[in-house]
């Protein structure tokens, strides 16, 4: 079985600073993932954790800034999308506490939301961002 590479060109949206926030916040994903799996201690889940919390809270306040910034029509549903992400992550940090044995699959879930939004949400904002304006 390959293992697929946490990062690819697929999904960059061309914007440096956005790229480089979602490359982040991908590759801390993979390495809780392979942390889990590895039945790495705790206080190790809780770290990285913690930096993916902090990593995507700071990239949600640019990215909603910049939606601001450009008007963006579908702000508020692209808004939940990133309170559910903390959601999950939220949950994560209650099995830890819990030593809930899902852990792989809770982190799995949210690598595959991730993933599905960047490549789905953050690329039609940025494409929208990036068009040129409309004549009214």
């Amino acid at each position: 079985m390959t293992q697929k590479t946490a990062w690819d060109a697929e999904k960059e949206l061309g914007l440096a600073g956005v790229d480089a926030e979602h490359q982040l916040q991908v590759r801390l994903v993979a390495v809780l993932r392979q942390a889990i799996a590895q039945g790495r201690d705790r206080s190790v889940l809780d770290e990285i954790l913690s930096r993916i919390e902090a990593t995507s809270s700071v990239h949600f306040m640019s990215e909603e800034l910049l939606m601001r910034l450009h008007a963006h029509d579908q702000y508020q549903a692209h808004v939940e999308e990133h309170r559910r992400l903390l959601e999950q992550l939220a949950a994560i940090r209650a099995g830890l506490d819990t030593g809930q044995p899902a852990l792989g699959q809770a982190a799995e879930r949210v690598e595959a939301w991730l993933e599905g939004h960047i490549r789905g949400m953050d690329r039609r904002f940025i494409e929208a961002m990036s068009a040129p304006p409309r004549d009214g």
